[in-house]
């Protein structure tokens, strides 16, 4: 090991690689302070750049990541060099052990801008919220605006994660750090990290800006983000049992023809929990019980809390008489939900086909749409003559573009009169990698003057295409790719809009 230690400071370039490659697959735990005086001592960035990856792979194998932490601490203290300061701090940021965080934070106001900078990005990237305000200082303080917005991006990601503040607490921090941004790109920053606030009044906020042209696309992002997570995205369910394929996520799934059921007659031992992802007043609950049997719950208990597994007594207790379930709660904080069932039958199931927290997930009546789209009249911007095919229910026949997909072709929907226009549902059918590579959903009262997009996106390669869009009132509907593929086509076998 001393051998290489000394030929990893040598001037030819292939016997330090070479040397530093052999010291990566030897070393472990007891080497780490010659590996950080090695680093301390090393002119070349390359050099520092390999004994950074590789003290931080030894650091995070070893039992007592900490005393890594501590041997860098002790030589950042002695390093009068920038970049060896830079390199040793950045290792800290790797190895994220809160004995760190004093000095990545005291680093914040150095002298040196490329200090801060490499601090910022420690901070920014820190695994839990403890250093927010300290982030939060640098956006509205640092004459850096590339310090500013790095800082931002890390406040606003921290504010999204699990932490003892209240949800109207995160909120109205994120409202007061739009107020003080100072430009696009820092409200940028804000934007990002607000998609990670399942909420609806982090929704509100987020619409608040698609107004703004600069900032539409990013705002219509996050708003899309946010509304998914509020329509089930976000939300973890689990029981009690289940019988065969009837798994929880059944009863969220937005398919009425689906349901969880518990597998056997109700004995009044079963529950169900439901973790919103986020936490709000929860005031309705639904349970639809499905089409099948008389499946209700016969006796029902209901608990809400804040914290997993810590219950309470219960909001609301009654006894179940029909298969549709309306329940209103007292007004209650809360992100998580426990429905105990205490009735016993003589041979019917416990099952939940859909399920609704104030109202969501939302669910959608295909049969009421394809009424509906009797009366809508297609058009497209190649092949419009095939056009009605994606509209006609017949999945062998489609409309396509007959060429490669190219960026603003487009299909369009006249529904015939105005509605609110929530979700778009395309399928490739038999012709699966004929799915729109990329798109945005514009919107039209008159079929002339358009506004939106109301949703973009960039699908998964697979025929179904699902696509979430601001609820928006509008008569035309029209799909632009935005994204080509010369070698596919586009292709509508069936097209479903639900509004």
């Amino acid at each position: 090991m001393p051998t290489l230690l000394q030929t990893s400071r040598s001037e030819d370039a292939e016997v330090r690689k070479s040397s530093l490659d052999a010291l990566a697959r030897l070393c472990s735990a007891k080497d780490l302070p010659a590996l950080v005086d090695l680093l301390v001592q090393s002119p070349q960035p390359a050099s520092r750049r390999k004994l950074e990856t590789m003290i931080v792979a030894i650091a995070r194998k070893s039992q007592h990541p900490e005393k890594a932490v501590q041997t860098v601490l002790t030589a950042y203290a002695k390093a009068g060099d920038v970049d060896v300061r830079c390199a040793l701090l950045e290792i800290l940021g790797r190895l994220q052990q809160a004995s760190a965080l004093p000095t990545l934070t005291a680093a914040l106001d150095d002298t040196d801008e490329a200090v801060r900078k490499t601090a910022v990005k420690a901070l920014a990237a820190w695994p839990n919220p403890a250093p927010m305000d300290d982030l939060l200082r640098v956006s509205l303080h640092s004459d850096s605006q590339v310090l500013r917005i790095l800082a931002l991006r890390g406040y606003a990601r921290q504010l999204a994660m699990p932490s003892d503040r209240s949800m109207q607490d995160t909120l109205q921090r994120y409202r007061e750090a739009f107020t003080m941004a100072k430009g696009d790109q820092e409200k940028r920053s804000l934007l990002a990290g607000l998609a990670n606030i399942v909420h609806p009044d982090a929704l509100a906020l987020a619409k608040e800006y698609i107004q703004v042209d600069s900032l539409h696309d990013d705002a219509l992002l996050a708003a899309m983000t946010i509304m998914q997570g509020l329509d089930g995205a976000a939300m973890k369910v689990s029981a009690s049992s289940h019988g065969g394929g009837d798994t929880p996520p059944r009863a969220i799934d937005g398919n009425r023809k689906t349901r969880w059921t518990s597998g056997h007659k109700q004995l009044g031992n079963e529950w169900f929990e439901i973790d919103l992802g986020y936490e709000t007043e929860i005031r309705t609950i639904q349970l639809d019980a499905g089409d099948t049997g008389q499946d209700w719950p016969r006796a029902y208990d209901i608990y809400v809390s804040s914290k997993k597994g810590t219950w309470g007594k219960p909001v609301l207790s009654g006894k179940g008489t029909q298969k549709i379930m309306r329940l209103t709660l007292p007004p209650t904080q809360g992100r998580y939900i426990r429905i105990e069932q205490h009735g016993t039958t003589n041979g019917y199931f416990w099952s939940i086909a859909e399920l609704k927290v104030n109202g969501r997930p939302e669910t959608f009546d295909e049969e009421a749409m394809r009424k509906d789209r009797a009366h809508w009249k297609v058009s497209a911007s190649k092949n419009n003559a095939d056009a009605p095919h994606a509209i006609d229910g017949n999945l062998n026949q489609r409309w396509g573009t007959g060429s490669g997909q190219q960026p603003g072709d487009w299909f369009q929907v006249d529904l015939g009169t105005k509605k609110t226009v929530r979700r778009i549902v395309l399928d490739a059918a038999s012709s699966g990698n004929d799915y729109p590579r990329g798109y945005k959903v514009m919107v039209s009262d008159d079929g002339k003057t358009w506004r939106g997009p109301i949703g973009v996106g960039l699908p998964k390669k697979q025929s179904k295409t699902i696509i979430p869009v601001l609820p928006t009132p509008a008569r035309f509907v029209r799909i632009v790719l935005t994204r080509g593929d010369n070698h596919w086509w586009w292709s509508i076998y069936d097209m479903k809009v639900f509004a």
